[in-house]
């Protein structure tokens, strides 16, 4: 990850971010990201929330535009759970950490993301609606809970970004 990515935000606790980080969640400093709202005709109506679409496949290209005639962005793998942007026929547009691209819908199930994250249920409902951390730090620790106290699942040094 590098400086200016953006990570979709799945659940809040006090001043930090839920985040899905490579398929997986982690929680960053709110302090150290700005966090914005992103136009996607997945959200549908105000309020309405946002889809994920996880990977069923053992493995899955990630397609540059919607066909197999495109060039692999990426890829992922089976139980990955990816920020669903657009659809196009039977393609998902999905962001997976810094990765955006097109992969097909029969690999995939897409279900609503959730509201707020399982182990923490006094987070407020606002986050998972449709918003992305953008890394402002020139240096991130990635953790695996709301707190210093929780370990650190990654960092995000300072990039291109």
């Amino acid at each position: 990850m590098n400086k200016g990515d953006k990570l979709p935000v799945i659940g809040k606790s006090g001043d930090w971010y839920q985040v899905q980080v490579g398929g997986k969640t982690a929680w960053v400093a709110g302090w150290l990201v700005g966090v914005q709202e992103i136009a996607s005709p997945s959200r549908g109506a105000a309020g309405a929330q946002s889809k994920v679409a996880v990977v069923t496949a053992d493995s899955l290209n990630v397609r540059s535009g919607p066909g197999t005639q495109h060039g692999i962005a990426g890829k992922v793998k089976k139980g990955d759970r990816l920020a669903v942007l657009s659809q196009s026929g039977d393609w998902i547009k999905v962001q997976s950490g810094s990765t955006t691209g097109w992969v097909a819908s029969w690999l995939v199930k897409v279900q609503n993301a959730p509201a707020a994250p399982v182990n923490t249920p006094s987070s407020p409902p606002a986050a998972g609606s449709g918003k992305v951390a953008v890394v402002t730090a020139d240096s991130l620790n990635v953790r695996s809970g709301p707190g210093t106290q929780h370990g650190i699942a990654g960092q995000v040094k300072r990039g291109i970004g």
